[in-house]
């Protein structure tokens, strides 16, 4: 039977990969009919003794109770209440929708199948207006980061919760649920359009999916030792491409005489030799990086040989001929010029953070028991920004950690309760042999070590829902046993 419950969690999971607007309308929705329903079908006694029952088999909805109610009462100690209430109205959702599965969500496991697989034919959509709304830009020349991939929102959220979708799938193929050739279809579609998106921490999380679909296949099979050798294998496989990546590449030199080279790039392009590029980049040394991308070593005489298409890769802020279409490669040579030559943090995400997580741990010596409070998270990080790190005012922002801008808002207590509450799933998977919580956790943590994952409504949403769904009590949740 499908119940309003079901509907309601069915358009609030298709919302947080391609909707803040369905996903708020379907949270805000869920709410009111609960709250109806309730009131209509049951008495006080009656909700109180529910509500009590329900609690007492997922206590772990106390720590978030806990969670979400200490950064409510950091309002008291911070001086910005305004932005402290809207950061606590994104917090909220983290104990809404946990509740809201607990008290409502009690439908059959045919039915989790089905969210799952209209979950994954959602993706299949998105994935190609994606890719056809990114070629025809390409064809245009109107692209100008590969952030413009994703046309639903984040595309780190977007990659890691696709990454994902791809241990669902395998769940619904163990279960019967899709075809051999949907599952190797859908697999291929995720690897090819993760490794494409350049984002790290999708990366992270389908090397976590991959390792449970082959550690869960291979048991199932009693073949689990060739795991242990192939995960060797891929740990080194992973060591080797890590020195690869921090090797030093060969540096690019500079212009022999720059004022002959601004004088040809003058009859090429209106951008300044002098000044930047569309990314806010240095254009001398963006057109230095391109051509030492074509040949080397380079001249002044190889900007008169540069076609349209080009000059105008320069002008966007390609700094190689690879980078202007993007994939993998691409990030490895980002990585590498950050590491070994960038010097301003600005513009540069690896950079950026290490700034990030210094000004945060600063602000965290300052107030390590109670935190600046929810209100004061971003005006005490500017102090630090202010005239030491280099950052312009328009790159000054919160710390793309999730402990580190919890432990700065709450103070350690909160800190405390976030870790609790992951050692408390990971605990559970373990004990519950719940492989699809575990790498969800897994996911999560490795998102929130680089993001602020749970800061943004999309993130918490994925978080809190996934979340409140295995660890909730219940035969029907999705669940990979590994026994």
């Amino acid at each position: 039977m499908v119940t309003p419950p079901f509907l309601f969690a069915l358009f609030f999971v298709v919302g947080i990969a391609c909707s803040k607007l369905l996903m708020s309308l379907s949270m805000i929705s869920w709410l009111v009919w609960t709250v109806v329903h309730i009131l209509k079908t049951q008495t006080w006694q009656e909700f109180k003794t529910r509500i009590a029952s329900r609690l007492s088999e997922n206590r772990w909805i106390v720590l978030v109770f806990s969670f979400v109610l200490l950064h409510i009462l950091s309002l008291f100690w911070s001086d910005h209440i305004s932005e402290g209430v809207d950061g606590i109205r994104v917090r909220l959702t983290f104990l809404i929708i946990p509740l809201l599965i607990v008290l409502t969500l009690q439908f059959s496991k045919k039915q989790s199948i089905a969210i799952v697989t209209f979950l994954l034919y959602t993706f299949v959509v998105l994935v190609l207006v994606n890719v056809l709304r990114y070629q025809i830009l390409l064809n245009k020349g109107e692209m100008m980061d590969i952030r413009q991939l994703s046309f639903f929102g984040s595309h780190i959220r977007f990659g890691v919760f696709l990454s994902f979708s791809a241990l669902l799938a395998y769940y619904n193929w163990t279960e019967k649920a899709v075809s051999n050739g949907f599952f190797i279809t859908y697999l291929g579609m995720v690897v090819l359009y993760t490794i494409y998106s350049q984002v790290l921490s999708a990366y992270g999380a389908l090397l976590i999916v991959g390792s449970t679909m082959v550690y869960h296949y291979l048991k199932t099979n009693n073949r689990v030792h060739f795991f242990w050798w192939a995960g060797l294998l891929s740990l080194a496989a992973v060591i080797l491409f890590l020195f690869a990546l921090m090797g030093q590449p060969e540096q690019c030199p500079s212009f022999a005489q720059p004022n002959l080279a601004a004088s040809y790039w003058g009859k090429k392009s209106v951008f300044p030799f002098h000044g930047a590029d569309a990314k806010k980049q240095p254009l001398k040394r963006t057109l230095e990086r391109y051509l030492c991308s074509k040949k080397r070593p380079f001249s002044e005489q190889d900007i008169q040989s540069m076609s349209p298409l080009e000059v105008s890769h320069v002008e966007k802020g390609f700094t190689s001929v690879d980078q202007a279409s993007g994939g993998f490669l691409t990030k490895v040579e980002e990585v590498q010029f950050q590491l070994y030559e960038a010097k301003d943090p600005n513009g540069h995400s690896l950079l950026q953070r290490l700034v990030f997580w210094k000004a945060a741990l600063v602000v965290i010596s300052k107030n390590p028991w109670l935190g600046v409070g929810m209100g004061d998270v971003q005006e005490a990080l500017n102090q630090q920004y202010q005239g030491q790190t280099g950052l312009k005012k328009e790159n000054y922002r919160r710390p793309h950690n999730m402990f580190l801008t919890t432990f700065v808002a709450v103070g350690i207590l909160g800190l405390f309760l976030l870790v609790l509450l992951f050692g408390l799933g990971f605990y559970r998977s373990i004990a519950r042999k719940h492989a699809l919580l575990f790498s969800f956790l897994c996911i999560s943590l490795l998102s929130m070590m680089v993001e602020d994952s749970i800061e943004t409504q999309a993130g918490i949403s994925f978080f809190s829902f996934f979340l409140g769904l295995f660890l909730s009590d219940g035969d029907a949740n999705p669940r990979l046993k590994i026994d």
